[in-house]
């Protein structure tokens, strides 16, 4: 019993110098998170225009949100909350990938992408609830995403823990919220 002991406390000193010695997360720069949204926009594009099927589920599914992102994104209980109504969207968006494909091919490749920062003076009114309550340190962008047949703007890009996620209409989130927790 007492090499029990003594292996627990081993372990437990063990697991705190490990802790100690991971690098704190860097705090990625705006030219950093510019540069995970363009590419993040420029993947999911060539993708999503796949003719083959997975390949286009793979993209829906690497830039959408997951419970995960909820959780950080509102905090446990919110973000759980809202998760069901978003699972139940996303599963009925994933069976449309063909219609993804046949909106985004006709339109051919990017030529440029302009991002707006959501958090900027001007833009934040059409997210000034959602900035309350989403963590500082997310950023959120707009982007006016100009192809071979024009221009046409699109929202609302985020990076999570350097990843790239597209939530369309993440906006509404707080209304939702409240809606839910009325009971409405």
């Amino acid at each position: 019993m007492r090499w029990m002991a003594v292996a627990m406390v081993v372990v437990a000193g063990m697991s705190v110098a490990v802790r100690a010695e991971e690098p704190a997360k860097k705090e990625l720069t705006k030219a950093e998170v510019e540069k995970i949204i363009k590419d993040g926009i420029t993947a999911f594009r060539k993708d999503i225009v796949s003719d083959d099927e997975a390949t286009r589920v793979k993209a829906f599914d690497r830039v959408m949100p997951d419970k995960e992102f909820m959780v950080k994104l509102f905090g446990k209980e919110d973000g759980e909350l809202l998760w069901p109504d978003i699972e139940k969207y996303l599963g009925e968006m994933r069976k449309e990938t063909v219609e993804f494909k046949k909106e985004l091919e006709p339109m051919g490749d990017i030529k440029e992408i302009e991002l707006i920062n959501a958090r900027d003076e001007g833009e934040a009114l059409k997210y000034a609830e959602l900035l309350k309550i989403i963590p500082k340190e997310i950023p959120v962008y707009r982007a006016v995403i100009t192809d071979q047949k024009g221009a046409g703007g699109s929202s609302s890009y985020l990076v999570v823990d350097g990843k790239f996620r597209w939530f369309r209409g993440i906006e509404a989130a707080p209304e939702v919220l409240a809606d839910k927790k009325a009971g409405k």
